[in-house]
């Protein structure tokens, strides 16, 4: 009998490992671990909250380096095409994608297969970059090339590398301050579409022949870069727009353009409040300068100079002009037989040498278009404004928040969400890391929050995401404060997570 009770007992001990094999196996194949048994002690354990992006707050401002891969076309060594040649660069988040990419290209030495089409010795004078629109300025240099020709190709390459940047659909390039000319044609502003050099070739020839027959028929089409002034501010953004015009002269055309603003342009007014009457011509200065000459006339002067802005107004008008006018050098302006040397009243006034406005004069007021988005004037939600500025300003994720902080200007229909007492410096620290804004708050910025509703704290969150979500390559914003991750700044809005702007709490002021 003790023989064989032991025996049972040991066939039992056999089947409950056996069993406890088959549990443990299962537990295997299912993912799980031994670890997974001890519940009762996985339990007692607290383990920390883990946070995956890697993100940490900084007490300073800082911006990655951007590795861009571009392709550059340069021109085939037969002169037939076009060929790309990929590069990679390293760009500062703050620092024009555009820029780099013209002094890459302008440095560049042709091989057995291509040649650079710019001109070697030719010098970056200044790149504008606002609002999917570049104008490249080249130096003087640039024109020491064999044909009329060539100069388009060269404008073609530049145009079909500018335009494969993620930012970029027009392309306005300048010579020494001047709008190149094939033959005394503009070719106005290219866009990739229209960057075919062979085919622009084929088109001046045929116009050419037109105008010189004096064919009152036929209309050229260009695009042309025109720009309005700013609602606010002293600065001009430029919109390109189709042009379509008879004979090699579109300045009255353009003058009419200013007129109006295009459908969809945002923050900017037209230039003139009614048609003008003027007469343009063309004059030599004693200095050798080639000048348009647009004389208004006395009434339109001095309706334009009760209007305010009659310095906005030739402001956008030489800038217009001087953009796509080929080979002028400066715009004078007369009332009637007087000529007007510093035609503002008010603001910044614009720079005349001897009567003489450049285009190099009114470059540093040529601005971008920036989203702000404050609360709306009744209190509803959030409300999207458009200002123009510098476009170095859009590159700096704290002047952004400044802005927003200083709360809308007068007329701009909108009012601060901000709680009162708060300031930029209470941001200490802002980074950009894959996508996300890094946003570390101050515990004063926390404090001032917490009598906010539910409300008004979605309004203040949104309004800084929104804001920051407006600027290249930011797709969300993560809040800190103190150097900490909080949940909510108040009660309703959960802040631990990043953030992706919220386009259904704001409106724009056209809807």
């Amino acid at each position: 009998m003790k023989k064989h009770g032991g025996k049972g007992r040991r066939s039992g001990v056999r089947r409950w490992g056996l069993l406890l094999c088959v549990l443990l196996a299962l537990a295997l194949l299912s993912g799980c671990t031994g670890a997974g048994f001890q519940t009762t002690r996985w339990q007692e354990v607290e383990l920390p909250e883990p946070e995956p992006d890697g993100l940490a707050a900084t007490e300073n401002d800082s911006v990655p380096v951007r590795q861009l891969e571009v392709e550059l076309y340069f021109r085939s060594t037969d002169g037939a095409m076009l060929v790309p040649e990929r590069a990679r660069l390293n760009v500062a988040y703050t620092d024009d994608d555009a820029q780099a990419v013209m002094q890459l290209m302008v440095a560049a030495v042709g091989g057995d297969e291509w040649v650079n089409p710019i001109p070697e010795g030719t010098r970056l004078l200044g790149v504008e970059h606002t609002d999917r629109v570049v104008t490249v300025n080249l130096s003087i240099d640039a024109l020491n090339v064999t044909s009329a020709q060539d100069l388009l190709w060269m404008d073609v390459a530049i145009t079909s590398t500018l335009c494969g940047l993620p930012d970029v659909d027009c392309v306005n390039l300048l010579i020494g301050g001047r709008k190149y000319s094939l033959d005394g044609l503009s070719m106005g502003a290219l866009t990739a579409d229209t960057a075919d050099a062979a085919l622009l070739w084929a088109r001046t020839r045929t116009e050419l022949e037109y105008i010189e027959s004096a064919d009152s028929t036929y209309v050229l089409e260009r695009t042309a870069l025109v720009y309005y002034p700013a609602e606010n501010g002293d600065n001009f953004l430029p919109v390109a727009v189709p042009v379509r015009f008879m004979g090699a002269d579109a300045s009255w055309q353009l003058i009419e353009m200013l007129c109006t603003v295009p459908e969809g342009a945002q923050g900017v007014l037209p230039a003139f409040a009614f048609s003008p009457e003027h007469a343009t011509r063309t004059m030599v200065t004693e200095d050798g300068r080639r000048v348009l000459v647009v004389e208004f006339t006395e009434d339109t002067w001095t309706q334009m100079n009760a209007s305010g802005n009659a310095g906005k107004s030739c402001g956008a008008l030489a800038l217009t002009l001087l953009s796509f006018v080929p080979e002028l050098d400066g715009i004078s302006f007369y009332a009637g037989e007087q000529r007007v040397d510093f035609p503002e009243q008010g603001g910044e006034a614009l720079r005349a040498e001897n009567g003489v406005i450049t285009r190099d004069a009114l470059s540093s007021r040529v601005g971008a278009a920036v989203e702000l988005c404050f609360g709306s004037a009744d209190g509803s939600g959030l409300t999207e404004i458009t200002r123009v500025l510098s476009p170095m300003v859009e590159r700096y994720p704290r002047m952004m928040l400044s802005l927003l902080f200083q709360g809308p200007l007068a007329g701009e229909n909108a009012r601060s969400v901000i709680p009162v007492g708060v300031t930029i410096e209470d941001i200490l620290g802002i980074s950009l890391v894959d996508g996300t804004m890094v946003v570390n708050l101050s515990a004063n910025f926390y404090r001032l929050c917490q009598m906010l509703d539910a409300d008004a704290e979605r309004q203040l969150v949104y309004s800084i995401v929104n804001t920051l979500c407006s600027l290249t390559d930011v797709k969300a914003v993560q809040f800190f404060v103190a150097g900490e991750r909080a949940e909510v700044l108040s009660e309703a809005i959960y802040i631990h997570v990043p953030l992706m702007a919220n386009p259904g709490l704001a409106q724009s002021r056209d809807e």
